[in-house]
Formats: C-alpha cells, structure tokens, sequence
C-alpha cells in the first residue's frame, strides 16, 4: 500500500494542557504531544500534508468546536482521516469515556467534555467518503473506546493470543480474521461483519477504522517524568521522527504500535490498545525516516524510567536525566551509525548535579552519553563523536559548526561561572583572560576568536587533515538567549530547549550569537563569497569570487557614514550635528497627525501591522555589491544602486499623509541625501529628480534575494506550526490570529526568533559604534567586515517605507480614507468598525483591492494590530501632547473599557 494520499487526507489534533477543575491537573506535555504530532504530520518525510489539511486545537476549544473541526476535515476526506485527543479522560457509572476539555468537572463527566460516543459517530458519519479512518486517543481509561462498540472489548489474553498467532504465523499482520486487538467483527465504530462498508475482518475491503488507545478501559495513562510528552504520545513521535531501520521505506500503522506496545509492557506500564477493522492498521503506511535517511537509527528499548500518572501535575526536574524511551542513548565507546550529522546541529549540554554525568539532549531526539570531564574535552567529543553540525546552506558555503549549548549545571560541571557577578555582570560580558578555563583550553590548542569568550563563545584551534575545527558555544546562564525574543526559553528543560533551537536552526540557520549577528550570517551562507572554481592552467582548484556576493570589505560614502566612523575626522566641527545634505538619513516612518473632524465622529481607530516589512523590501532588490564612485551632476537612473544627493523640497503632496521622503514624514525642506529606492518612488509620482551628486555602485544584484526567500518560507513554515497558514485571509484569518499564540507556546518563540532575525540582520548591515554607557568601550571592528554595507541597509529600509507609502496613497485615493499615525510596521486609521474589514477596500467580487493593504501572515501583507476609540486617541493627544503617537500605544485587539480610559 503507498502513503495515504496527503492532498485527500486530514488531520484534526487536540491537545489540552490546562484545567479549571482543581482535581485535573495540568497537562503541558498534552499540548506539546498534538503540537508535534501536527509538524511530523506536515513533514514530507513522514507524510507531507498540506498546512491547511492540518488543524490543532488547544485548551480553548469547546465541544462543538472539536466535533465541528472533525466534521469539516471528515466531509473533505477521501482517504485517510486522522483524529488524536490528548489531555484527560474520565469515564461514568456506566463505563462510557469522556474526553475532557478545558472545563471538564471531574465530579460529573457529562460537563465540559466530549463524549467519546459523539466523537465516534462524528467520524463515521462525516467520514462517509474516507478510505481509512484513523482515531488515536492518549488519556486515562482510553481503552473504554473498544467497549462503546457494538460488541465487547478485547482482554489482555485477546491482544496476547493475537501477537502469537502472528508471530508464529511469521506475518507481521494479525492473526487470521482476527484484527490486531478487537474480536472479530468487532469494530469501535459500530460495524459488524458483513456490513457494507466493512466487509470481512479477515476480506480484502481496503475500507476501514482503526482506533489506538493509551491505555485499557481500567487504567491510567501517563507522563513520564522531565518529558516533553504523554508515555504513549512520545513513543509514537519517536517513532516518526527516527523511523525505524531495517523496516523498509514504508512503516505501517500496525508495525508502530507493534512495537509501542513491546516497549510498554518492558517497562510495566499499561499496554496500548488497538481495535481495527478490515486490517487496516497494516494498511496505513507513513514514510520511513530511517530508510529514507539512512543515518537515522532506529527506537531502541530501554530500562524503565519513572513516570507520573496524567492525573499528576507536570513538574520537570531540573536537571533531567534522559528518559530511554524518548531517545536514541549511546556509550561514550559506542560508534554513532549514519550520517556526520545524524544527531542535528546542536546539543543541549546538562550535567547532574548527583552523580556528576553530562547528558547532551540533541535536536534530532538523542539523548547522548557525554564523556567529556573538561571543557576542551567536550569540543573534542562534539567534532568527533557527537555527529552534530548541519549541511551548508549554498554549494559554494560551508557546513555550519557544532552548536553546544550549555545548562548552568553543565557551565559549573566544565568549571564555568554559573552566572555573572559583580563587575564583569555589566556590560561587555566576557569571560576574562586569565580564567583558569580559558588556560586550559589554551594548552589544548583551543582558542576563542577575536570577540572573547562571551555569553556565544566560538572557539577553534588549528585546521586538522584540511578541515575545520570550530565548536559554537551557547552559555544559557549568562543570558545568550535574549527574552525579548526568545523568552523563557533558557528555564526549560533540555529536551525543550533543543527541540526549540533547533527548529530554528532548520527553518534559519544554526544560531551562534544575537538574531541580528545570525540573520547577518544568514546572508554570507546563503551567498558566499567565494566559490571553487579549476584553474584552467593547473587542472587545479582555486579560490574565486562568486557572483552576485559581497566579496570583500569596501570604504562606504561619506554621506553614508554613521558618525563616529573615520572618515568623518576633521570634516566637521566637534559635536556637530549633520544636516540632511551631509548625511543620509533613510529610515522608517514615524509620523501623526490630530483627527479631522470627520474622523473624530468615527468610533476607533484600527491599526494594523505589515509582516516583516524588512524581509519583504529585501526580495528582487538590487543592492550594490562593491565600492560607490563619486559622481558630480548625474543623471539619475533607477537601476545603479547609490546614494543621491537632491532637493525634493518643491513636492508637494497631501498633508494627511506622510511625506515618502523623509522619516519624520513632514516636507523635505532642500537638498539630501536619498537612496535609489526613494528616488524612483518619486519619479513614479511624476517629481522631476535632479541630483547635485552622487555616489553610485556600477556592480549590483540581487544580493538579499535568498535570505528573503529562507526567513519567508521559515516564518511561514512556522505560523502554519500555531495554526495560522499563508492561504488564510480576511475573517477566518483574524480569527486564527486571536488564538494562534495560545496553544504550544514554543512555535511563537521561534516566530518572534525569526522576525527578531530579519530586522536585527538587516540592522547589522549598518551597524554603528558602541555607544557610550554600554560597558566598557570596546573597538568597532564592523567596518572591516565585507556585510557593513550601511548602503545596503539604507536601500532596504527605504524601499519598506516607500513600499507602505504606495499602499497608503493607494487606499487613499481609491476610498479617501488616510493613515492617522504611523510608526515602522503600524498604520493606524480611523474607522467605524473595530476590525481592519471595517476600512480595506475590497472590489465588487469581494477580493482586497490592489495595489492596497491586504491581510495575510506574508512578508509585505498586513494584521490587525490593535483597536482602540477615538476618544482614547483624543485623549492621548490631550495628555501627552501632539507629539504623540498612538500608532505607538494603540496595542490590544479590542476596544475595552480599559482601554477607553487610557
């Protein structure tokens, strides 16, 4: 049988982490597991359905709301449907399972529930049409599903007799009409033999249910303890996510809970249950990732860990010592199968704080055994033993180096500081020279770069056989991880922390310092400098240049100078502030305006926010990749890159909007200094250019192109992880993005790390010298790197202003309706309406007018980011003054009364 069809199959997950009853405890790992499940789901290597052919529900979910997403995604089913509930389960006098939701009342089961019965006959009836219908439930008693059908539930004995027979069959599928756990003719949705849909157990019908269980109708399920998921749960997402080697390129649905229920009866926990119609188990098949990546080892077994019952809160340990069952664990001699980077990019390096041992918690779902007792003894195992690292990004790039990332147990384990204290807390964190660990590295041929050993520490030592050797440090306990961005993510347990970086380092890059340093390493990677090209006289290979990059360090304009920077020494007067025929000066807008009288008889103001303006201005823009030539009464051309110094100040345009051409938005009042960007945007409004000077840069391209296109499809690959997909729009789309950040919190942490990663990169590119007051005064070396390309920077952040302009005159002329504040990615207007439906234009066929604002998640469309009255604005006006801006303060998505008094 091939993989079910991913583009005639769907899959509605639920996962509930929290309860109002105070005898249901929390269930995070309930969460995480659906969450999960959903992206292996997604995964072409496992199965390749469609975002949108995926739906996750959380702990805000209702009856109606779970039955309705299974009706929907059962009526466009014609061939496998997939349902899993995790979370709680509670059963009546009478036997009868109930999957409970957030509001559950353990007293009475009847309440804040699904009855199982009703999920049961959702999927039957709505999934008239699907080939396969498969239903997976991981709470406590789940096994009462066998018993809610027309016959019986199958003993311990049945499941017993069954494994046996086929054992000695030497099949791998149940025994002769008798389904893998259910008696014959017995099926957990109401058919019996013969039925027309059902055919015989034992027949050829490729029609058929399938339900897999936790647990027996009796029994509990659980949570082993420190893990990130359900016992059940974890084991079937260990399976998906090793695959299993020696199995082929397929592995059934039979051949997964086979051995699912081997490793639970090892460790005496209670057995899966699995009840099938039409041998359908053994004919749903998902891909194998050991066969189709051969460096990927298979499950193994282990001893038992302990575990706490789904009734228990979640409490992880800290330090958490592996739980066998979840991962792949290796002895320090054992030689690691597969591929150089079987284990992932990065490492989550723990230590106990008992024994001593050191645990490094891989990206890939290894749980390593790490031998390492020293610092340098670690980066020895990490480029020799541990297989970490990830591919090159670009054929001409290199391979990124070993990530590890170190927990405070590890630091004090390799003798570390845990945390910074007293003066080396403030300021330029690094670790000084004469610390006892960086002597011991030194006599081991380790050395940290230029930079120092800081809170991101790489550290290399001479190139051994040809190759590099460089390990990237990441110390959690002294703040690598900024929480603006990544939040608590530094206090989770090991396993998480991985799981988190490492997602990122699949959809990005492998981090190795703040997002702004790692989105600027994004675009050497995916543009290298050089590349490999035979030397025509030796037969030989050498080292070229490569199109298209920035191939070495050139000198910036002197307008493009941030101050500070050299060349500006002797120019002007001490403390003298450049005026804009000295200097460029392109930057987003932040602009206001007061109301018109109009407006103020309107009810709100509605502000919305374009996604990753940045990242959008970035793709196709022709950047310059070498040194400007200095120019004296030019002819302007759209297609040089430079910088162009004109006097614009007999524009005018309508004064309720903003002037494209300055940042402040208020009328250029002579000569400055603009980016080609800004200057084509003027002469598509018909404004004669006529520039006094400029510096241009004959060599250009499309420098940014791939690093727009690898953060677009990151940040969309993410979102569809929370629920929301590039295909949404209007309502249904602001009703995803209500909800979207209150499942899983780990997807909106790596959301918020890569949008950090694309403003902070572009940021980079211009990045000017420390600032007085932050620490001790360290030497600005970003000049004499080839990506300080402050032109560059300019070019983007132009292009994104004027990009939101055009929609804005657009909108403008198209309805009469203008922007009442701006501020970077914000727009505000006024409205009558509280949501940005209220005020987009729309054609007679319904669609968003062109050339407009539309809604979407996309690098360049627009969300709704927030919704105040009117007389909120009014007031803000009135008691912060008319420099105020609310496209600033406007925050929420509702206008509440709190919000109506400021």
């Amino acid at each position: 049988m091939p993989v079910p069809d991913p583009f005639a199959s769907r899959a509605v997950l639920v996962g509930i982490d929290g309860y109002a009853h105070p005898d249901l405890a929390p269930l995070p790992a309930a969460a995480a597991g659906a969450h999960r499940l959903a992206e292996l789901l997604r995964d072409p290597s496992v199965w390749g359905l469609p975002a949108a052919h995926v739906t996750v529900l959380g702990a805000d979910a209702s009856m109606a709301r779970v039955l309705g997403a299974v009706r929907d995604a059962a009526l466009e089913t014609t061939d496998t449907l997939f349902v899993y509930f995790a979370g709680h389960g509670l059963r009546d006098r009478d036997e009868r399972l109930y999957l409970a939701l957030a509001e559950a009342d353990a007293d009475h089961p009847q309440i804040g529930t699904v009855p199982y019965r009703a999920l049961r006959d959702v999927v039957r009836q709505a999934g008239y049409r699907a080939r396969h219908r498969v239903t997976v439930l991981d709470c406590c008693y789940s096994g009462l599903a066998g018993a809610m059908s027309v016959g019986g539930v199958p003993t311990r004995t049945d499941l017993a007799h069954a494994l046996d027979e086929s054992a000695h069959s030497g099949g791998s599928g149940p025994a002769p009409g008798l389904p893998m756990g259910a008696r014959t003719g017995q099926d957990p949705n109401g058919y019996a033999d013969g039925d027309e849909r059902g055919g015989t157990a034992g027949g050829g019908d490729d029609y058929g249910d399938c339900v897999l269980t936790s647990a027996p109708p009796t029994r509990r399920s659980f949570v082993p303890r420190g893990a990130l998921f359900p016992e059940f749960t974890g084991l079937l997402i260990s399976l998906l996510e090793h695959g299993v080697a020696d199995a082929g390129a397929e592995l059934s649905l039979e051949d997964a809970w086979r051995r699912i229920l081997r490793r639970m009866r090892e460790r005496g926990s209670p057995e899966p249950q699995q009840f099938a119609q039409n041998s359908v188990a053994a004919r749903i098949r998902l891909r194998n990732r050991a066969a189709t990546s051969p460096g990927r080892a298979a499950v193994p077994t282990g001893p038992a860990a302990a575990t706490s019952t789904m009734s228990a809160a979640f409490t992880p340990a800290a330090p958490t010592r592996p739980i066998a069952a979840f991962a792949r664990t290796r002895r320090p001699g054992d030689s690691a199968p597969g591929k150089r980077f079987d284990n992932g990019p990065l490492a989550v390096v723990d230590a106990d704080a008992e024994d001593g041992r050191v645990w490094a918690h891989c990206a890939a779902g290894a749980v390593l055994d790490c031998p390492a007792r020293t610092l340098d003894s670690l980066l020895e195992w990490a480029l020799t033993r541990a297989r970490l690292g990830a591919p090159r990004l670009n054929r001409n790039g290199r391979e990124a180096d070993p990530l590890l990332v170190l927990t405070a147990g590890a630091a004090v384990r390799f003798g570390l500081p845990a945390r910074p204290e007293g003066e080396w807390a403030s300021g330029f964190l690094r670790l000084p020279d004469d610390h006892e660990v960086l002597k011991q590295l030194r006599q081991a041929d380790w050395q940290p770069t230029e930079h120092g050993f800081g809170p991101w520490a790489r550290l290399y030592r001479p190139l051994l056989g040809g190759r590099r050797q460089c390990v990237q440090l990441c110390l959690l306990p002294w703040g690598a991880l900024d929480p603006h961005y990544w939040g608590p993510t530094a206090q989770l347990p090991p396993a998480e922390v991985a799981r988190l970086l490492g997602t990122y380092a699949e959809r990005v890059i492998t981090p190795h310092g703040s997002a702004a340093a790692t989105g600027l390493s994004l675009m050497t990677a995916l543009r290298p400098p050089t590349r490999a090209v035979r030397d025509e006289r030796t037969g030989g290979w050498v080292s070229a240049p490569n199109p298209g990059a920035l191939r070495g360090v050139v000198d910036c304009a002197p307008c493009e100078a941030p101050d500070g920077h050299p060349m500006l020494a002797g120019l002007y007067p001490p403390s003298h502030r450049r005026t804009p025929d000295q200097v460029l000066r392109e930057e987003a807008h932040r602009w206001s305006r007061p109301l018109t009288g109009a407006e103020r008889l309107k009810a709100y103001v509605v502000a919305i926010r374009v996604t990753l303006p940045l990242t959008a201005a970035a793709s196709r823009r022709r950047v310059g990749l070498g040194a400007p030539v200095h120019v004296e009464r030019p002819v302007f051309d759209k297609s040089l890159p430079g910088s162009w110094l004109v006097d614009l100040s007999s524009v005018t345009l309508d004064d309720r909007l903003p002037s494209p051409f300055t940042p402040d938005g208020r009328p250029p009042t002579g000569a400055a200094w603009y980016t080609t960007p800004t200057l084509s945007y003027a002469v598509e409004l018909g404004f004669p250019v006529q520039p006094v000077e400029a510096y241009v840069r004959t060599a250009g391209g499309d420098y940014l192109d791939p690093w727009y296109k690898r953060i677009r499809d990151g940040y969309l690959a993410t979102m569809a992880d929370l629920g929301v997909s590039a295909g949404l729009g209007g309502r249904e789309l602001l009703d995803a993005l209500a909800v979207h950040r209150q499942g899983d919190p780990g997807p909106a942490r790596v959301l918020d790390a890569i949008a950090a990663t694309a403003e902070g990169g572009v940021t980079k590119l211009g990045e000017g010298p420390p600032e007085a007051g932050d620490g001790p005064r360290r030497p600005w070396s970003a000049p004499q790197r080839a990506t300080w390309r402050p032109d560059i920077r300019a070019a983007v952040v132009a292009t994104a202003r004027v990009n939101a302009h055009r929609k804005m005159l657009r909108l403008a002329r198209e309805t009469g309706r203008f922007p009442v504040a701006v501020s970077a990615d914000r727009v505000v207007y006024a409205s009558d309406g509280p949501s940005p439906l209220d005020f987009l234009p729309h054609t007679a066929e319904g669609k968003p007018l062109p050339g407009t604002f539309r809604l979407g998640i996309s690098p360049g469309l627009a969300t709704h980011a927030g919704t105040r009255t009117v007389a909120w604005a009014e007031r803000m006006r009135e008691e912060h003054g008319p420099d105020v801006n609310i496209a600033d303060h406007i925050g929420g998505n509702t206008p509440t009364a709190d919000a109506d008094g400021g």
